[in-house]
């Protein structure tokens, strides 16, 4: 009887696990989950990180010059509207294969600009060729083709033009006075009426005379844009702070625990981790990275490429830019394969300058060897709020030039002139005061805000 009833329960316990396991086989295959929807992550971007920039953000004419014709010529400087409307468009421009131009025929072309209408991209600084294409839409390698990899000029003004020969096409003349070269290209998608409309864009703005300086062993002649009347800048007062050291070590170390902090006997203090070190002024104004590349890499071949974007990412991932920047300039250092560039301040329409050693505070320097950044020096001091602002009114620039040549200034030692602002530091403000900006070959400098001030360099 015992045995009779102890099977009965194990067939009972059988039958339910077998009913059992039927309905958890059930409720799996019919089971269908509530899923919910996370919000996306947010990541919090390191503090006090500043702007991202691209390439055609910075790398960009210092003025554009609409020819008008029959030697009229009009100037738009950055950050104005036609400016702006004819620099978005540059990125889209396609351009042929650039070709030098026979010598014997420099002075047709040359007389052809200063006659027909057309616009003009003009660097204060000569710019690369190989940097120049980055800024159209033009395969690099294809792009130049025709020129000698190792001897690429750089150019000082680009001239966008009808050619009379030829019935519905752009033409494009590269102006090249630090080589003494004349380079030529044509446009792909610029129409006649696309130019027609980027040279009307200039019809209100400042008129401005050409002045030509030729020299007989000079077949490309050096062109100064200078404005045919008075001109009205604002003075500029900021308030400033400091970007924090232990900011910069955070953007530039892995690992800032591991980084040691060396008092220097000079005027200045150093953060090393390893090879990298960080150099800052103890008036905590300037800094200076550097990252020696390994013995082996410099013994590599060099490349002939400029590589500005790497640099430019460089500084997007180190801290960003906290002002406007423009491209200013390249020093290229064949000996040691190493190529610095230099990116200037600008305040609305006009770069920054300093006096002397503190002009450095004024520009953003990245150092590139064997396509690798290995230094980075910029200013630690941040612009905040606006404090005050005059309107000052600069001489015309023809009436500079008069009074230059009244001083017996030869013209043909100018690299440069134009407006700028002059920038001093307090405790409290950073002054921003325009002036006329005359750069010398030799490397001098003069600002000048009245004619009188033309005198007075010379004493």
């Amino acid at each position: 009887m015992t045995v009779r009833v102890s099977e009965q329960v194990k067939n009972v316990l059988l039958a339910l696990l077998v009913l059992l396991s039927l309905f958890l086989s059930w409720q799996l295959w019919t089971y269908q989950p509530r899923y919910d929807y996370l919000p996306p992550a947010k990541f919090d971007e390191p503090e006090g990180l500043a702007d991202r920039r691209e390439f055609h953000e910075l790398i960009k004419p210092h003025m554009i010059v609409h020819h008008l014709g029959e030697e009229q010529y009009t100037v738009s400087y950055p950050d104005t509207f036609s400016y702006n409307v004819i620099q978005r468009k540059m990125k889209e421009w396609e351009l042929q294969p650039i070709r030098l131009l026979e010598r014997e025929r420099y002075a047709d072309w040359q007389e052809l600009f200063y006659q027909e209408q057309g616009i003009e991209l003009v660097f204060w600084n000569g710019i690369p060729l190989q940097v120049l294409g980055g800024m159209f839409k033009v395969n690099l390698e294809e792009w130049l083709d025709h020129m000698d990899q190792n001897q690429l000029p750089r150019i000082n003004r680009v001239w966008l033009h009808h050619d009379p020969h030829l019935e519905n096409e752009v033409s494009v003349l590269f102006f090249s006075e630090e080589d003494q070269l004349l380079l030529r290209s044509r446009t792909s998608n610029i129409s006649i009426r696309d130019l027609g409309d980027y040279i009307a864009l200039g019809k209100t703005g400042p008129v401005h005379e050409a002045y030509v300086v030729k020299e007989e062993d000079q077949p490309v002649h050096t062109v100064h844009y200078l404005s045919a009347d008075p001109v009205s800048v604002a003075e500029r007062v900021y308030h400033y702070q400091r970007i924090p050291v232990y900011h910069m070590v955070s953007y530039l170390f892995v690992d800032p625990t591991l980084v040691r902090r060396i008092e220097e006997r000079g005027d200045s203090i150093l953060y090393i981790h390893g090879p990298r070190g960080l150099q800052v002024n103890k008036a905590y104004t300037q800094m200076t990275y550097f990252h020696p590349p390994l013995e082996a890499e410099t013994r590599g071949v060099s490349s002939s490429v400029v590589d500005v974007g790497r640099g430019i990412q460089f500084v997007n991932q180190h801290k960003g830019w906290d002002k406007p920047y423009v491209f200013d300039s390249i020093t290229e250092m064949h000996s040691e394969r190493l190529v610095q560039v230099y990116f200037r301040e600008y305040v609305e329409h006009y770069p920054v300058f300093g006096l002397e050693q503190e002009d450095t505070l004024y520009t953003l320097r990245v150092d590139i060897q064997m396509d690798r950044v290995v230094g980075y020096v910029r200013s630690l001091l941040e612009r905040g709020e606006a404090a005050n602002q005059r309107q000052l009114q600069l001489p015309s620039g023809v009436e500079l030039l008069t009074a230059l040549e009244a001083q017996g200034i030869d013209l043909a030692e100018i690299s440069t002139i134009r407006i700028g602002y002059k920038s001093e530091q307090d405790t409290m403000f950073l002054t921003y005061e325009p002036y006329w900006v005359v750069d010398f070959k030799q490397g001098k400098r003069w600002f000048i805000q009245n004619v009188q001030d033309v005198r007075r360099h010379l004493e």
